[in-house]
């Protein structure tokens, strides 16, 4: 693309080995990665929330989409639980997740990748080319698959302690 506007130059991602936490965890500025951190947007459904403020005014994430667990995971992992400044309208922690509720399903859909790869780490080389083919990264894909797994890691510490439920299989097991 570059070169089409006429540009000699090339871009290199230096971050394409690390994960969300990694990077934060490493960044040689982190008094202003703390200071602007909270400010970032991370959120899939930013509008679904236009009504709902923080208690700074401020709008806030939604907490169960991808990007926003994958958001929570990163600090968590960079600083420790509990120091992710971001204002979430729904806390995950909090209450068990219905698995057929928007506030459940992706929650849901981590558990189960991250059992899934603990079972079977060697899945991480297969599992990376879900979201698309890599054809032109495919001499990185060991260090993609690290990122990958070392991502689904750090969801799973996040994760440890949020309860999900199927209400049909709750209902089955009732009947």
């Amino acid at each position: 693309m570059l070169s089409q506007v006429g540009i000699d130059g090339v871009i290199i991602n230096r971050y394409w080995d690390k994960t969300k936490g990694e990077m934060m965890e490493r960044c040689l500025n982190q008094n202003l990665l703390r200071d602007l951190a909270g400010e970032s947007l991370s959120c899939a459904h930013p509008a679904a929330g236009r009504w709902v403020k923080s208690a700074a005014g401020r709008h806030t994430h939604c907490g169960h989409c991808v990007p926003c667990i994958i958001r929570q995971a990163a600090f968590d992992h960079a600083w420790s639980r509990g120091s992710d400044p971001t204002g979430y309208r729904v806390d995950i922690h909090q209450n068990r997740l219905s698995t057929q509720t928007a506030e459940g399903k992706q929650v849901r859909a981590f558990q189960y990748a991250v059992a899934r790869l603990a079972g079977r780490p060697d899945l991480a080389r297969v599992l990376v080319h879900k979201p698309g083919p890599l054809l032109e990264d495919i001499a990185h894909l060991d260090g993609l698959a690290g990122v990958y797994s070392r991502g689904i890691t750090e969801v799973g510490e996040l994760l440890r302690d949020v309860k999900t439920f199927s209400p049909a299989a709750e209902a089955e097991m009732t009947a």
